[in-house]
């Protein structure tokens, strides 16, 4: 009996040894991580290639995955932050056999497959290698490892190339990408410029060819007439021969020379239009890889703009300047309107600067308890959206060429008015007239057959301004020119004509002296042409910079409203994310651009005075932090044991380094100097932050425009 006792009892210790090891290994096995090399899953790409790859979100099979902002009453399984980024985004599901299938929810507006916008409530199914764009500020890869690997994925893409496929895809760069016909213009023009190149190597070949034939031949003629001369010819016949000969030979050499600088002077000709091309080609590149810079920092500031309910929307267009040397130089800037009337332009470096000033606005508006209270206290000079509207505006430009004036013959044109995109905007009827000192025709006696007789001498230029036709309805108001003539310092005016019409008369006359005419001033008549600048003011960006000024709560009003409705249409909407299904999802309301009119300025004031929607009681704010670093609203943090709890069993699992990391959402634990705004956020509770206003300091920031804000952070 006691040794069946002993027995049971040693098996029993085996079984429960076991039974731990057992306990152990799956522990090690689930503190190790998921197997990327066999679970589909979602991989970050990141603006920084350093931080490419370290994030991955497991696709579990059978299961579904919710993406979204964290708020009160739900935690989405991948949790982002930031612009453009809904409570209930999308969701993810793997129904098995690796048929993944990702729906549009709240964010459907804002989630990009390929750079196609989803729909609402409607499944795509998603591919090994497809580009899932969610907002503005977060990339990601599908990978399906038993059809390709992650490695090659990465190789394949960055973060660049994916934002800029959804700008293409949205229509954002089809105004500014060369069209088939101008590809085709260019093609046309590189194929006519190497058939140049062979014609000046042909010509240049010939004539060395021929001058050297005929050379030899008059050597040949001459060597053969010296040998009959001498048998033949006394002295003196001979040394006419010779004179003779030499005569030919300098005709030669001469037309020789003749052939050769004309073979030099179309080689440079050539060339001068290689560099210019060159230039061109150099400038074009440079201005894409701008314009692909540009782009997602527009459509940011403007999912920015409308969060905040800020009537503000931008936009990017090209600039076309004439240098010196009558070539275009293109320059990009981005538009600002106000309540669809455009009222500023900014250079693309002033965007690139007020960028992290609008980031770190959001971040405090989000923080903030009464929304509209924060909108309404910010003054105009801290809000990065503010600039003073520009109501003065450039028409266009029109050119009348000199050279005729060093003939001393009038020059006279009906000039187009081409605006700064390079369109032709109107006409303008303009004439330059050589006079004499008395204002009247130049006396017979007084002209000159060669413009190099005009150097030391007096030069009188009547300066006509008729009238402008065909000026855009828009911009026809108070309408005038200025001109800048030879060398002087400021724009000569012309007086403006006041009021509303389209064919202004200025009527306008002024006599300009140059005494004494030298080199410089008549190689400005041969090479130059006087540019007139018609401007206009536009009389909608005043009407909204009046809105602007006179209803400084218009925002407020409009982002409470907003907040009221979104709030209305989400009342129903359960907080368990059981069972997920559409039907539990409430769409929700876009508001329509409000059009303005005379009615709709007339009750402005009456609109903007609009209560808000029920204020939320603020909370104490805890001591204030230190400013030294800004920290970006999507920067991950340290999960702590509160956010853990947070985190559902189903939650998907991140790879980590680290064997005691928990099973939850989280950066791997080797460290980075820095985090971009497009890594996702770990969801974590944070003590509520005390309204404050936009950081100072946007003045400063647009005088040193072209560098970059700080948003550098360390995750621990």
């Amino acid at each position: 009996m006691e040794k069946a006792l002993e027995g049971m009892q040693k098996g029993w210790e085996q079984r429960l040894k076991e039974a731990e090891e057992a306990a152990a290994k799956q522990a090690a096995e689930k503190a190790k991580g998921p197997d990327w090399k066999k679970i589909p899953h979602l991989t970050n790409i990141n603006e920084d290639e350093v931080l490419t790859g370290k994030l991955n979100y497991a696709l579990t099979e059978n299961a579904e995955i919710w993406i979204g902002k964290k708020s009160s009453d739900f935690t989405p399984d991948l949790p982002l932050s930031g612009i453009g980024i809904h409570s209930r985004h999308a969701v993810i599901a793997n129904r098995a056999a690796n048929i993944i299938v990702i729906k549009g929810m709240e964010g459907a507006d804002y989630t990009f497959i390929n750079g196609d916008k989803t729909m609402q409530n409607r499944e795509v199914t998603l591919q090994h290698g497809d580009r899932v764009v969610f907002g503005s500020q977060y990339a990601f890869l599908v990978v399906i490892p038993s059809i390709g690997s992650q490695g090659d994925l990465i190789q394949a893409h960055d973060f660049e190339s994916i934002m800029k496929e959804v700008a293409e895809k949205q229509g954002d760069l089809k105004s500014i990408l060369k069209s088939p016909e101008e590809l085709a213009a260019e093609k046309k023009r590189h194929e006519e410029y190497e058939a140049k190149m062979k014609e000046v190597e042909e010509l240049k070949r010939k004539a060395e060819e021929e001058a050297q034939a005929a050379l030899r031949a008059k050597e040949e003629e001459f060597q053969k007439k010296m040998k009959e001369m001498e048998e033949r010819l006394n002295q003196e016949e001979k040394r006419k021969a010779e004179e003779e000969f030499k005569k030919q030979q300098e005709l030669i050499a001469k037309e020789a020379e003749r052939a050769r600088q004309e073979a030099e002077k179309k080689e440079k000709e050539v060339q001068e239009q290689k560099r210019v091309e060159h230039e061109q080609q150099v400038e074009q590149s440079a201005l894409d890889e701008k314009l692909a810079r540009i782009l997602p920092l527009v459509k940011e500031a403007n999912m920015i703009a409308q969060e905040m309910g800020k009537p503000y929307h931008l936009s990017t267009k090209l600039q076309v300047h004439i240098t010196h040397k009558r070539r275009k130089k293109t320059e990009l800037l981005v538009s600002v309107s106000l309540e669809g009337n455009h009222v500023y332009d900014w250079h693309s470096s002033i965007l690139e600067n007020r960028i992290f000033l609008m980031r770190e606005m959001f971040e405090n508006w989000a923080d903030a308890d009464d929304k509209f209270e924060f909108l309404t206290s910010i003054p105009d000079e801290e809000d990065p959206f503010w600039d003073p509207v520009q109501s003065d505006r450039l028409i266009g430009k029109a050119e009348l060429f000199l050279k005729p004036l060093s003939y001393q013959i009038d020059a006279d044109a009906q000039a187009k008015l081409l605006s700064s995109e390079g369109k032709q905007c109107g006409i303008l009827h303009v004439a330059i007239e050589p006079v004499s000192p008395d204002g009247g025709p130049i006396a017979d006696e007084d002209l000159v057959e060669n413009p190099t007789d005009l150097i030391g001498t007096r030069m009188d230029l009547l300066v006509k301004i008729h009238k402008a036709e065909k000026l855009p309805e828009a911009l026809a108001n108070d309408v005038r020119v200025q001109y800048t003539y030879f060398l002087d310092d400021e724009p000569r005016k012309v007086p403006a004509v006041e009021g509303h019409n389209r064919s202004p008369a200025f009527n306008y006359s002024e006599v300009i002296t140059q005494d004494p005419v030298t080199e410089k001033f008549l190689d400005y008549l041969n090479n130059d042409a006087l540019s007139f600048e018609v401007y206009g003011v536009d009389k909608g960006a005043e009407i909204a910079g009046a809105m602007r000024s006179q209803a400084p709560s218009a925002q407020g009003s409009r982002q409470a409203s907003r907040q009221a409705s979104r709030q209305a249409s989400m009342q129903h909407t359960p907080a368990a994310r059981t069972p997920r299904n559409a039907g539990a999802m409430t769409p929700m309301i876009e508001e329509k651009p409000e059009e303005v009119d005379a009615d709709y300025l007339a009750d402005f004031g009456n609109r903007m005075a609009k209560p808000p929607a029920a204020k939320a009681k603020p909370k104490p704010a805890p001591a204030p932090a230190p400013a030294s670093i800004p920290t970006s609203p999507s920067v991950p943090a340290k999960p702590t044991a509160a956010a853990e709890q947070l985190v559902p069993p189903a939650a998907p699992v991140v790879s980590a380094s680290d064997p005691s990391t928990p099973a939850v959402p989280q950066v791997s634990p080797s460290p980075v100097p820095s985090q971009s705004p497009s890594e996702p956020a770990i969801p974590t509770k944070k003590p509520a932050a005390a309204p404050k206003p936009a950081a100072k300091g946007k003045a400063k920031q647009d005088a040193n425009a072209g560098g970059k804000g700080s948003k550098a952070c360390t995750i621990q």
